[in-house]
């Protein structure tokens, strides 16, 4: 039996690609396919815009963040309230949780920024991609001058406008706030990081 013939593939109606299923028990081997009720909760409770499509992560930044921010400040404190006071070991110590807590803060944004470089390289290939699909001819040619800025912001365009707005951030060499402000009709990115 040949793993890859058509007969053992089928289209899973939530998502876009093939997963294999078992022929003896017809269950997905791979569950790919996420639930509806948790796909609704995702879903914002109003229609994205350029006005509202910035997204904050409650735990990373409403608990994460503060609380090693709070960690940077209380060792300052410390550091700089006993420093008069203190011999020389007790400042080293001090002054090594400073590093400390400045480590694990950087540590922690950076690790934030670490998943939206990752963020936009999909982004750079699901729009190449896409403006593959959707551009005329000429203008496929100019794919490769559209920056990463420029595609993160096109990727809220229509299809429909998603032509004559690569055409314009082209020429006028329109930023991601720019390409973002001109799009008419938003294309909603609940997915993002």
């Amino acid at each position: 039996m040949n793993i890859f013939d058509s007969q053992s593939f089928q289209k899973i109606p939530t998502a876009k690609f093939y997963v294999k299923r078992s022929r003896s028990t017809r269950r997905p081997v791979c569950y790919t396919s996420l639930s509806s009720s948790w796909r609704l909760s995702v879903a914002e409770s109003k229609p994205q815009s350029f006005a509202n499509h910035t997204r904050l992560d409650p735990p990373f930044h409403f608990f994460i963040i503060p609380v090693f921010a709070l960690g940077v400040v209380l060792s300052l404190i410390h550091f700089f309230a006993h420093f008069a006071h203190s011999d020389f070991r007790d400042n080293f110590h001090a002054f090594l949780l400073i590093l400390l807590a400045f480590a694990l803060l950087a540590l922690v944004l950076k690790t934030r920024l670490y998943a939206l470089k990752v963020q936009d390289r999909v982004i750079r290939l699901e729009e190449r991609l896409r403006l593959m699909q959707l551009l005329p001819e000429p203008l496929r040619a100019r794919i490769p001058e559209i920056t990463e800025d420029q595609l993160c912001g096109l990727r809220f365009a229509s299809d429909a406008e998603l032509p004559k707005l690569a055409e314009r951030a082209l020429n006028e060499k329109l930023n991601r706030k720019q390409i973002k402000q001109a799009v008419q009709n938003w294309r909603p990115d609940n997915w993002r990081v």
